[in-house]
């Protein structure tokens, strides 16, 4: 009898050991087929892999198949590893939402991981570094308009402003390219002498300057928005999008072998491949610019495209401003009309600066051209050639008389999609990320109202208390004694990520 009470105690022994194992086994089984379970409609139609519902219910079923399989079925009771009782609980959950949407901007890389990438980020770094030089060119003719429009202040203002003018007019990104020097030789009190303030604001109000302010005040979509459209008047109404509430915490990094640009770049692509916007010809129920919504988050496709013209107007300005500084024809132009509006002042520096001002308002001009061709599926070079440039500056009045001017395309020029793909590169990461989610749940919930992106896992982990009875325990313990056990329970954690 001894013999056999040591060799039922090994059995036994062995026995828990498989028990260990194939609980393991089943938990880890059941967390699989549980994520196999994933959003089909979403991968459908976003090509992202989460888990949508009740993660304790899915695997308290899977698990009841794992650990008793066919229960319905002759023999089924008979196994080595039956187990009594076991208890689910989730210790841990990981949501698409998490980790300020780098969870969820992962999923997009490794969706878009073996897109034709090739020397496209070099390429948009040289695009980006373009539009820096062109805001700040803009920035500088900007400056020097309201140093001139304020030149009209009082008599004793004007005396202080001058040397300053002047001193403003020669360090301005194009002063090296102006044509009219100064030679000023004058005494301050000579100038103020000749200064006559209130022909100086009839002059400037009767200026091209002063009609592109009034422009922009009044608004500019009316020469903006091609022949034929209309906007679409949608409205953003739900409360519970991601964006409203966004966890805190850090990013989780990933060892994706990217680099920062290489990631944001498939991202970006992401983003204007799968929401359509203002161009895109597919349409559908609800938000119709939801490109433009991911980038300026407005509530109203309105307020998204607006947002949209007005940055594009800026960046369209900024690099026409770079256009017109390099060209020595238009260069003479602008200072010929600057002598036509303020050479009866004499003052060199004044006339720098409306100079500066008549290419603001120049530039800005082409960019409503160029916004509405860009609008109307056109392409448009960030820096422009002599022959795809629109408006000559008597055209430019025409034009702002209300002469619209159809922009010319520049065949290897960048479009509307690509400008605000370039933009996307400048937003903030966490904003896109949430507001991409933000659409998604849009989307999704006009098949499932129930749908939420808080609600989509990406990983778990779970905690299980398992218990199971001895077979050679009876025996054994006839032999050993009350002390041997007859139940076995154990506690361990699994866990899974997509």
């Amino acid at each position: 009898m001894l013999c056999i009470s040591i060799i039922f105690t090994f059995l036994e022994s062995a026995r828990i050991q498989g028990i260990k194992t194939y609980m393991i086994m089943g938990a880890e089984s059941a967390l699989d087929s549980a994520f196999a379970e994933y959003d089909r409609d979403m991968f459908e139609k976003y090509g992202i892999t989460l888990f949508h519902g009740n993660m304790e219910e899915v695997m308290s079923e899977y698990l009841e198949y794992e650990y008793h399989p066919q229960t319905n079925k002759l023999g089924s009771g008979i196994t080595w590893y039956s187990l009594n009782n076991t208890e689910l609980s989730v210790e841990k959950v990981i949501r698409a939402v998490d980790y300020k949407g780098s969870i969820f901007a992962q999923l997009v890389v490794e969706y878009m991981k073996y897109s034709a990438v090739g020397d496209q980020t070099d390429q948009i770094l040289e695009q980006l570094n373009i539009l820096e030089k062109g805001e700040s060119a803009r920035k500088d003719t900007q400056e020097a308009k309201k140093e001139a429009e304020s030149y009209a202040g009082g008599q004793d203002e004007k005396a202080e402003k001058t040397e300053y003018i002047e001193e403003k007019a020669y360090t301005a990104v194009f002063a090296n390219n102006l044509v009219y020097r100064s030679q000023n030789d004058e005494s301050r009190e000579e100038k103020e002498e000749r200064f006559d303030q209130e022909r100086y604001k009839k002059e400037w109000e009767d200026s091209v300057i002063y009609d592109v302010e009034e422009i922009k005040k009044s608004g500019f979509m009316k020469y903006i928005l091609p022949r034929g459209s209309a906007l679409s008047g949608e409205r953003i109404e739900q409360n519970d999008l991601p964006s409203c509430n966004i966890p805190s915490g850090e990013e989780l990094k990933y060892g994706s072998g990217l680099d920062d640009a290489g990631r944001d770049l498939l991202f970006n692509m992401y983003v204007t491949s799968h929401f359509p916007s203002f161009v895109s010809k597919e349409k559908r129920s609800g938000v119709q610019y939801e490109l433009e919504y991911i980038l300026f988050g407005k509530k109203s496709d309105d307020e998204n495209l607006k947002t949209s013209i007005e940055r594009l107007l800026l960046i369209r300005e900024g690099l026409n401003v770079i256009h017109i500084t390099k060209s020595p024809e238009k260069m003479q132009a602008a200072m010929a009309m600057a002598i036509s509006i303020m050479g009866w002042t004499q003052n060199p520096a004044l006339i720098k600066l409306t100079q500066a001002a008549i290419i603001g308002a120049w530039a800005y001009g082409e960019s409503i051209v160029d916004v509405r061709s860009l609008l109307g599926g056109g392409k448009i070079n960030l820096i422009k050639s002599e022959e795809e440039w629109n408006l000559s500056l008597e055209g430019f009045v025409s034009f702002l008389s209300g002469t619209l001017t159809e922009g010319k395309e520049g065949k290897n020029g960048l479009t509307y999609t690509d400008y605000l793909r370039l933009l996307l590169f400048i937003e903030k990461k966490e904003d896109k990320y949430y507001r991409t989610m933000d659409m998604i749940q849009v989307n999704m919930k006009k098949t499932n109202p129930e749908f939420r992106m808080e609600e989509c896992i990406f990983g778990v982990q779970m905690g299980l208390e398992v218990q199971a009875s001895g077979i050679f325990s009876n025996f054994i313990q006839n032999q050993v004694g009350e002390n041997f056990p007859k139940q076995y329970k154990y506690n361990f954690s699994v866990s899974r990520m997509y």
